[in-house]
């Protein structure tokens, strides 16, 4: 992460947050961080993404869904097919 990135220093200073990994073996999106923290009694996860948008979007699909789906004890294990016609992208 970058010297004027906030994000792990936000996290454990000000919410006591558990930092489990903030850099990853691969790229795009070798800044990818993971941390849980307590917030009103409750667990919260914290996933940080980088900024490139590439980057996000691939280290959403590998980590991000996953870890919903999990939570959520979801059925599927893939992407749902959809339509989408050419006019949406007008």
């Amino acid at each position: 992460m970058g010297e004027l990135d906030m994000l792990k220093r936000v996290l454990v200073e000000d919410f006591q947050a558990t930092i489990h990994f903030s850099r990853v073996n691969m790229k795009p999106g070798k800044y990818t961080t993971f941390a849980t923290l307590m917030y009103n009694e409750t667990l919260k996860i914290v996933f940080g993404l980088t900024g490139n948008p590439s980057s996000c979007a691939i280290t959403c699909i590998l980590f991000v869904i996953p870890a919903l789906r999990l939570m959520e004890k979801s059925l599927y294990e893939r992407f749902l097919p959809i339509s989408i016609s050419p006019s949406a992208f007008k």
